[in-house]
């Protein structure tokens, strides 16, 4: 009798180990998923971006979620992130459209990929007031942490390895659109500007479970593109009591890596400075 019971109780605990706690486990994840799929939409999101911003800064923002996903990603339109009272509730950031697009389940079975990082139209406007400058006064101050006293025993170990191991074989995918970045600074003695700013960069990595530790880790790329201003020109401008620069300045920069054909591995730089710059001569 004592033996068929304690094997009945072992094919409980058994039972309760690897079949009822994951059901259970799995049940709770997929009701909560559920739960933020519904719970978040797009509305409620943008009013949670927006409580939550002007509670934590002394400025304020507005935006149009257009789309909403916890597992695919999203879509904002129109951000406008204003500077606080001491600056004149001016603007700060403009971006018209910001993307960031992902596959979240995949991402547990090593398939990483983002089709779409994209920041369309940023406008940025930098303005220093009385020595200080408005991106440095946007957030409230946040509660000062203690820091943990170091256990001078305890010695880290130097990682002698040449490579990364991962667990599991992942593969990787990245496209990230920077469109039309324009930047302006206006400080006590100078104003500059830079305009029609862009850069591109697709990076495709096909399965790998190790990442070496060196310059060898370009190996494991399949292909690489990276373009830095593909219009090759911009506006580029300084101003200040001594020294005037005018536009255009014509930069680019092209990187192609295709390991599939290996003569279509170049880099390509073209950069010809055409930035005018003359001192300002003082009047006596």
């Amino acid at each position: 009798m004592d033996k068929i019971l304690a094997k009945k109780i072992l094919t409980r605990v058994l039972k309760t180990l690897f079949i009822r706690i994951p059901i259970a486990i799995i049940a709770v994840v997929a009701i909560t998923m559920i739960f933020l799929r519904f719970y978040l939409t797009a509305d409620r999101t943008q009013n949670f971006i927006v409580h939550g911003f002007n509670d934590a800064s002394h400025g304020t923002i507005s935006l149009q979620v257009k789309e909403f996903n916890p597992y695919r990603g999203f879509v904002f339109e129109n951000i406008l992130i204003k500077n606080g009272k001491e600056f004149n509730e001016t603007k700060f950031v403009e971006i018209q459209k910001l993307t960031f697009r992902y596959s979240l389940f995949p991402i547990f079975i090593g398939k990483v990929r983002f089709p779409e990082i994209g920041i369309y139209k940023p406008r940025i406007y930098l303005t220093e007031k009385n020595g200080v400058w408005n991106a440095a006064r946007l957030m409230k101050p946040g509660k000062a942490e203690k820091k943990k006293p170091k256990d001078e025993k305890k010695e880290k170990k130097e990682d002698q390895s040449q490579e990364i191991s991962l667990p599991i074989s992942v593969e990787f995918y990245l496209k990230f659109i920077l469109d039309d970045l324009r930047l302006y600074m206006k400080g006590g003695n100078f104003s500059a500007s830079v305009e029609n700013l862009s850069f591109n960069a697709e990076i495709d990595i096909p399965p790998f479970k190790k990442i070496p530790k060196s310059l060898a880790a370009v190996s494991i790329l399949k292909k690489m593109n990276i373009v830095l201003n593909p219009q090759e020109e911009m506006n580029v401008s300084f101003y200040s009591k001594d020294v005037d620069a005018v536009p255009p300045l014509v930069l680019t920069w092209k990187l192609v890596f295709d390991k599939t054909d290996p003569k279509n591995i170049r880099p390509d730089c073209l950069q010809v400075p055409s930035v005018l710059i003359s001192p300002r001569q003082h009047q006596q």
